[in-house]
């Protein structure tokens, strides 16, 4: 097993010895462009563009034995931020719908642990639907994507990880309000 966290090329130190840093701050040492314009860093070379600007497919990695599988999200191969909330969607009632938002700097990746539902992507210009069926596969929004989930099947987990903790100033939960936020930006 490997005691190294590789946050980019000039990372050589354990992450164990590095206590002075968390990750959080080990992973803006090493990105600091990232953390200040996500939205324009380059396509990480492990995700797929959608046709959506913003948002991205990733293949997430899995070890299959006779006791199951094991599907990993790894900071820096799967994951181009560091975690800082966690949370899930379960229960969703038949014909409910959740998101209905954006975020103005919040980063996400959004894979379904069971189940499948609808994922209605929209950067102002484009609109994709995708289906999220697959543990296997994430989608990784940076900001500025509008996102509605819908269709969910009975029994749905959809697990979310972001960048940052919760901060209502930074939804934009109106269309329009969406829309004048990507006319101020010039997108």
């Amino acid at each position: 097993m490997n005691s190294r966290l590789k946050l980019g090329a000039r990372s050589a130190v354990p992450l164990g010895m590095r206590r002075d840093l968390s990750p959080a701050e080990l992973f803006d040492r090493e990105y600091p462009a990232a953390r200040k314009a996500p939205h324009l860093a380059p396509v990480p070379s492990y995700a797929r563009p959608l046709d959506v600007r913003r948002a991205m497919e990733v293949d997430l990695s899995v070890i299959r034995d006779q006791r199951g599988d094991l599907v990993v999200a790894e900071l820096g191969k799967h994951l181009p931020f560091v975690a800082r909330r966690m949370y899930s969607l379960v229960r969703v009632p038949e014909g409910e719908a959740r998101g209905g938002h954006a975020h103005k700097e919040l980063e996400q990746l959004l894979f379904v642990l069971h189940g499948a539902l609808d994922l209605v992507l929209d950067d102002g210009v484009t609109q994709q639907r995708v289906r999220l069926d697959d543990p296997e596969k994430a989608i990784y929004l940076r900001p500025m994507v509008w996102r509605e989930l819908e269709h969910f099947a009975p029994g749905t987990v959809c697990v979310v990880l972001a960048s940052e903790v919760y901060d209502e100033s930074d939804y934009l939960r109106s269309y329009d309000a969406y829309r004048d936020e990507l006319a101020a930006l010039g997108w």
